[in-house]
């Protein structure tokens, strides 16, 4: 049975967490300090990763840091004058999005496996770039989701994933095994930052624009949860007649964020469940190059 803890036993843990966190963040101004003497060349992977297991920070989330700037969005940071703003009016504190899952198989046959789900239409994610390292070896795999409107040009429909990752102005997922034994852990990851910025400005706009005049929704033009919102039933000039539109966006970001969550755990789900019918089934077999005659020249 698992052990309860006394209220007492409660804020004591509470507490430590607290303090473990604010530690952490003065790990990562130690590690930063211990980089200060670098050569003009800058600094390897490895220097960095070596620099944060001295501060007592996991390697492994240098190497995710590593692969947003690769990928260009490690720069995608907010301005520390707008962190209490977004707080404010997206109702959360959270800057990241991870959602984790055991998975039975070897790295390999996972990763086989990611590829059929992930891609597949119900998700409709697409691998964009593999780091030096291969996600079979512990590397980092970027996938990337296109824009919504996009994809219903391509699909003729939606999935769920991209409308939920629209909401958050989220473009971008890593994904990282790890290996253990007969069995794989898969973690998603996603950079909330620069969606949230995003989300930020049309927050403000549509809230101000809505206490003077329920049209400005015509006016949205972008994704996210302004564009999504505007042109749903009711729209946001419902919120005039609610007389508390910031508390509906925080209610409807925190919505979209668990929604997204629970989307991304559907498709690590969905690992096992291909699993399970190819060992019923057998994989499915590929089908062959489809041969056109191109007929007479004219």
């Amino acid at each position: 049975m698992p052990r309860r803890y006394s209220a007492a036993q409660a804020a004591q843990a509470l507490q430590r967490a607290a303090r473990l966190q604010v530690e952490a963040a003065e790990q990562a101004e130690q590690a930063r300090g211990a980089l200060a003497e670098a050569a003009a060349e800058g600094y390897g992977a490895g220097e960095l990763v070596h620099a944060a297991q001295e501060a007592g920070i996991d390697g492994e989330y240098v190497e995710l840091a590593l692969a947003e700037i690769d990928a260009g969005q490690g720069l995608a940071r907010t301005d520390e004058s707008n962190e209490v703003a977004l707080t404010r009016w997206l109702g959360t504190k959270r800057r990241n999005l991870v959602v984790s899952r055991v998975v039975t198989g070897e790295p390999a046959r996972v990763w086989s496996l990611i590829g059929d789900v992930f891609e597949s239409r119900r998700f409709g994610l697409s691998l964009q770039k593999i780091g030096e390292v291969h996600p079979t070896a512990g590397g980092v795999a970027l996938f990337t989701m296109q824009p919504l409107s996009r994809f219903v040009e391509e699909h003729g429909t939606y999935s769920q994933l991209s409308y939920r990752m629209e909401q958050l102005e989220l473009r971008m997922l890593r994904v990282r095994l790890r290996d253990l034994g007969d069995r794989t852990q898969v973690t998603i990851y996603g950079d909330l930052r620069e969606g949230m910025g995003v989300n930020l400005k049309w927050a403000r706009r549509l809230t101000v624009g809505f206490a003077g005049s329920a049209g400005v929704a015509v006016g949205v033009a972008t994704a996210g949860l302004g564009a999504l919102l505007a042109v749903s039933t009711g729209g946001l000039a419902a919120l005039a007649g609610l007389g508390s539109s910031l508390g509906m966006w925080r209610r409807t970001f925190r919505r979209a964020l668990e929604k997204t969550e629970e989307e991304l755990g559907m498709m690590l789900a969905a690992l096992e469940t291909q699993q399970l019918r190819e060992e019923a089934f057998g994989p499915k077999p590929t089908p062959p190059p489809i041969k056109v005659d191109p007929g007479p020249f004219v």
